[in-house]
């Protein structure tokens, strides 16, 4: 679809965070390749999970660290140390990193779970 030159569009967070993840949705079922998929997701996932600390709604992250008798931030640490290894070269720019495939998984349902719950025609977002 053809875009008009110069359009300017004015978006919320929560329409950012549904064009990332609608991106990234596409991308997996379209067997693309995992990083940009991971690193989208990713990114929707902590949008959505800031607004939803903001609105006081429970994320499924916050669910499933109470689960495991953990934190939020402990759950999620090694999925935000691989999302910033995608995204900066300012400490090792020769490192590599260990990424499992089955994250990318584990970050869209994240993301899609919190957005869905943030996309709900009563939380006033969408």
């Amino acid at each position: 679809m053809a875009r008009p030159a110069g359009q300017t569009l004015s978006l919320t967070k929560i329409d950012a965070a549904e064009l990332q993840l609608r991106a990234a949705v596409r991308m997996f079922f379209e067997d693309r390749d995992l990083v940009p998929i991971y690193t989208l997701a990713n990114a929707v996932r902590e949008v959505v999970a800031q607004i939803g600390e903001h609105l006081e709604v429970e994320t499924a992250q916050a669910e499933v660290a109470k689960a495991r008798g953990t934190n939020v931030a402990e759950l999620i640490r090694p999925l935000r140390e691989v999302a910033n290894f995608f995204k900066h070269a300012n400490r090792d720019p020769t490192a590599k990193i260990g990424f499992n495939e089955n994250d990318v998984e584990m970050v869209l349902y994240l993301a899609c779970h919190d957005f869905s719950d943030l996309a709900d025609p009563n939380s006033g977002l969408l």
